[in-house]
């Protein structure tokens, strides 16, 4: 069986992956303040970028909510002017108001055309 100590492990997969150079520049104790205050600030800028993007989504949620609801509310209301415009066509409806302007059903219509003998007169 092979035994292999865990700073030993620690140190190969620094090798490998290249994580010692990185982890010197940020842990540094003379050299690399320079730098390890650009990623200090690149990180902050990415923490900054991250909270307004979720702001920014969080704000739309609420303005699609809100268009829902006036879609629903719509919806509704397009309901209820389908519901009256079949009520006042209704033939019911229709024949009440008639009745109410004096007018009586005829027997025999007659249209007028150009060559017809009808006259309008004042």
């Amino acid at each position: 069986m092979i035994k292999i100590s865990v700073k030993r492990l620690i140190f190969k997969l620094q090798k490998y992956f290249a994580l010692s150079k990185i982890l010197h520049i940020i842990r540094g104790p003379k050299q690399g303040i320079l730098v390890r205050l650009m990623i200090l600030v690149l990180l902050a800028g990415v923490g900054v970028t991250y909270l307004g993007l979720i702001n920014n989504t969080a704000s739309r949620g609420f303005d699609v909510k809100a268009l829902e609801q006036r879609v629903n509310g719509l919806k509704l209301e397009n309901k209820n002017k389908e519901l009256e415009t079949a009520e006042l066509s209704s033939l019911e409806h229709i024949q009440e108001k008639v009745s109410g302007f004096g007018m009586v059903p005829t027997d025999h219509t007659e249209y007028a055309t150009q060559d017809s003998n009808l006259v309008l007169s004042n």
